[in-house]
């Protein structure tokens, strides 16, 4: 019953545990799933705004400093100083790198008949104004200052600025493309957290049921086993027969009263003991000494089969009292085979035993006067006249002499009334001890 309630129980803690673990798990996994997903879509937006912003900036810089270029080249023929060359060459080293930086983020800008136009526009403006400049440097001012305003130069100008407009609206649709992209992320953020919050909650929401089911069931089983263990308890006490229930490692974890009596101890006393507690005082049928290895839980513990009829002398303690009890042992096994606890019944015999020793004491005397006892039996050979009776070997003996010799049995000599009547009968002595003796 104890095994049974025990795996019932261990079933039942099982299954709200299994829930607990599968939302548990799975509640780790969406969150984990989120935030990676988050943490991911971060980094994409910010390294699209980096992007964008990147974008939009390296646009306005590049056009910006192709104004400045053109202005420095025309400033440098103007007034024939070269500082204007210098700066030219500053800006245009830092117009390339932007550029490059350009085409690194946004390659497909560059791409196409567009972009290959306004690089050939690009370096006919670069060798026009480097042309211009070195007539500035031999004074040429007059000329550098007509090429730079020459409708050649002009028509370069404008292909490579109606070029720069077509990179910028590249450009623009890049970024515009990448903070789409950016919006359409955010907008999957949200949808997944939609959709795993209602998971999450119908999760956590059958959990909560089971385990509130659970719950409910498992006080309703603690309820039938408190009761089953009151009604255990109450038949416990109620057996006649001393009851106690060994753990396997001999140790009592339950006994009744008739045990307690039996044994001269406590319930305090006991519960806890083990098997070899100096408190048990055992002896054998033969009233020796019992050894650890004849007591009752440990045969069961060593054997794995139960013990049967199997008497003891208990000792009790502070006591001269001896109790002799018919000691019956059963192991309870678990699913695995071992044993888990011994049951150990045993009842007082002590007034059976002590019939029986004397019975056997009556049979031993009995067996003792009868093997003393000479038996005459068979037909005796006797003298019809004077009545001695013939031995074995021929003789004739006197009566007396013949029962003495085959029994126990002595005689002593008197003389009965007819034979002292037919001896004496004439004396006068007689007569008058007669009369004396009917008076």
């Amino acid at each position: 019953m104890t095994s049974s309630l025990s795996n019932k129980k261990q079933t039942d803690t099982g299954i709200p545990l299994q829930f607990l673990s599968a939302a548990f798990i799975l509640t780790i996994f969406l969150f984990l799933t989120m935030a990676w997903f988050h943490w991911s879509l971060h980094k994409e937006v910010e390294g699209s705004h980096r992007k964008a912003h990147a974008i939009i900036e390296l646009k306005g810089t590049i056009l910006q400093y192709s104004e400045l270029l053109t202005m420095s080249a025309k400033m440098a023929s103007s007034t024939g100083n070269l500082y204007w060359e210098e700066r030219y060459r500053t800006l245009a080293a830092q117009q390339d790198r932007a550029i490059k930086e350009l085409v690194r983020i946004a390659p497909a800008a560059f791409s196409g008949e567009a972009a290959a136009t306004t690089d050939a526009a690009t370096l006919k403006l670069v060798a026009m104004e480097n042309q211009a400049f070195t007539l500035t440097r031999r004074g040429k001012t007059l000329e550098a200052a007509s090429l730079l305003n020459s409708s050649e130069y002009e028509h370069e100008k404008y292909i490579y600025t109606a070029g720069m407009q077509q990179l910028k609206r590249h450009l623009d649709g890049a970024a515009e493309q990448l903070l789409d992209q950016e919006h359409k992320r955010g907008l999957g953020a949200i949808m997944t957290i939609a959709i795993a919050i209602p998971l999450l909650l119908f999760i956590w929401s059958a959990t909560h049921q089971k385990i509130r089911l659970y719950i409910v069931r498992r006080r309703q089983d603690e309820q039938g086993l408190k009761e089953s263990e009151a009604q255990l308890q109450t038949l416990l006490q109620s057996i006649r027969a001393g009851v106690v229930v060994h753990d396997r490692d001999t140790k009592i974890t339950r006994c009744n009263r008739a045990a307690q009596e039996l044994l001269g101890l406590t319930e305090g006393q006991m519960l806890g003991k083990e098997a070899i507690d100096h408190s048990w005082n055992f002896c054998t049928k033969d009233e020796q000494i019992m050894p650890l290895s004849d007591y009752p839980v440990t045969q069961v513990l060593n054997s794995k089969t139960a013990l049967e009829n199997f008497i003891v002398g208990i000792n009790k303690a502070n006591s001269d009292e001896r109790t002799w009890v018919l000691v019956n042992a059963v192991p309870e096994y678990k699913e695995d085979g071992e044993i888990a606890r011994v049951i150990v019944t045993f009842m007082d015999i002590s007034e059976r035993r002590q019939t029986e020793q004397e019975r056997k004491k009556l049979v031993e005397e009995l067996q003792k006067a009868l093997s003393e006892i000479k038996t005459l039996q068979g037909i005796i050979p006797i003298c019809s006249h004077c009545h001695k009776i013939r031995n074995d070997k021929g003789y004739w003996q006197q009566v007396d002499q013949y029962i003495s010799e085959h029994s126990e049995a002595e005689f002593s000599h008197g003389i009965c009334t007819d034979c002292f009547a037919e001896l004496y009968g004439d004396q006068e002595w007689y007569e008058r001890v007669k009369k004396e003796t009917e008076q």
